[in-house]
């Protein structure tokens, strides 16, 4: 330990005991049924995913997103949310996780100290559209992958030079493309440990600073959750005997955790209930007036008709 200014050296991370937390959470999101969630924690999660498409559909109308549609090359079927474009699953959640953050108008988390929504949510919609999947199954893949973010950001204490998106938005977005698709136990718990091989080298100063790039932040987040589910569903491997996840919690993006991964998981106690609107959903209407975009207004209506029956 001496000789390492303190850090822990490979052969002492390898000797650690792996813990017990991940596998039990990949318990819990391959048994939570949609039929499990207490009925406000439903027409919450309702509330968040109208809430996000909201700041979605205000962020892609910036010049900046706009700019950077038109160089993108967009083959697909998923809907880019605020353009009449479609694309492929991992282009449209790149590019609408983007667009949330754009206008600082995204929901938040008091406990997470961060907007979980944004990390998950992109990448649900994308899978979802083009997978044909439910609204039932798309709300309880919100949820889980929701809870897992905001604890993740609770039980952290992040690095003060970088900025909370990007870090732990890559495996919560893993897990809930993962849960999305159905993925065992094993697949679950893999998918994550891929996906936390992916957070950024993330810098506050942007925020504080005003450099847009940071809005890139939970557009990779997105991205790399459906990469990480497609790379465990081809076969792709990360170390499960040795939890690599663990080893990025402790070692690398955060200085200590909390043992929030300790407290008990139910359904009745999921922070997406807790969350703080930043009144994003409150401009939906504003927004429709501003941008006459049809097929989207027809998206967030079909969107509500199929919500409105995931009860």
């Amino acid at each position: 330990m001496a000789l390492s200014g303190g850090v822990p050296t490979a052969t002492e991370l390898a000797a650690e005991q792996r813990r017990s937390w991940l596998p039990a959470w990949g318990e819990f999101a391959h048994r939570l049924a949609f039929g499990d969630l207490p009925g406000a924690v439903t027409e919450h999660a309702k509330l968040v995913l109208l809430d996000t498409i909201g700041a979605i559909i205000a962020g892609m109308q910036e010049p900046e997103m706009k700019a950077l549609v038109m160089r993108t090359e967009l083959t697909g079927h998923a809907a880019l949310i605020g353009g009449a474009q479609t694309g492929a699953p991992q282009q449209v959640a790149l590019l609408n996780g983007m667009a949330g953050t754009m206008l600082e108008i995204d929901e938040g988390n008091q406990f997470a100290r961060g907007h979980p929504a944004i990390q998950v949510l992109p990448a649900l919609l994308a899978v979802a559209a083009s997978e044909r999947l439910s609204g039932q199954q798309l709300i309880r893949a919100l949820v889980l992958g929701y809870e897992f973010g905001a604890r993740l950001g609770a039980a952290s204490k992040l690095n003060v030079s970088m900025h909370p998106h990007g870090t732990w938005g890559a495996p919560a977005a893993a897990l809930a493309v993962a849960a999305l698709r159905d993925a065992s136990q094993p697949s679950l718990v893999q998918t994550v440990n891929i996906g936390s091989s992916f957070a950024l080298s993330t810098s506050r100063r942007t925020m504080l600073e005003g450099a847009t790039v940071r809005n890139t932040y939970s557009g990779f987040s997105n991205l790399m959750g459906i990469l990480a589910s497609d790379f465990e569903r081809s076969g792709l491997r990360q170390n499960c005997e040795k939890n690599f996840f663990d080893l990025i919690l402790n070692y690398v993006i955060f200085f200590s955790t909390k043992s929030f991964f300790n407290f008990i998981i139910t359904p009745q106690y999921l922070l997406i209930s807790f969350i703080l609107f930043f009144n994003s959903s409150l401009i939906l209407m504003k927004i429709f007036k501003k941008i006459e975009i049809q097929n989207d207004i027809l998206y967030i209506s079909i969107l509500s008709i199929l919500l409105s029956s995931a009860s």
